[in-house]
């Protein structure tokens, strides 16, 4: 068990991990700096992935994006999870 903190709120949760890990970033443009990235698979099937490319200044890159698939593989994109 493992407790995940968002804001004030806590969530309690369990499973299965892996560790992954960035080996290079050379397909980036000069102004990104290395990527992040998050995947979520859940008891009823859903899915969540998301990504972000962080740039040198601090920001982040606007191609950054993320997708939740439902238990019927009906997929959307999701902008602002970032």
């Amino acid at each position: 068990m493992c407790v995940i903190e968002l804001g004030s709120k806590r969530f309690e949760v369990s499973g299965t991990s892996w560790m992954d890990h960035e080996f290079f970033n050379h397909q980036l443009e000069p102004e990104q700096t290395g990527w992040d990235w998050l995947s979520l698979h859940f008891d009823d099937h859903s899915d969540v992935c998301s990504f972000r490319i962080r740039r040198k200044d601090g920001s982040i890159d606007p191609y950054s994006s993320g997708t939740y698939v439902d238990a019927e593989g009906k997929d959307d994109t999701l902008r602002s999870i970032i």
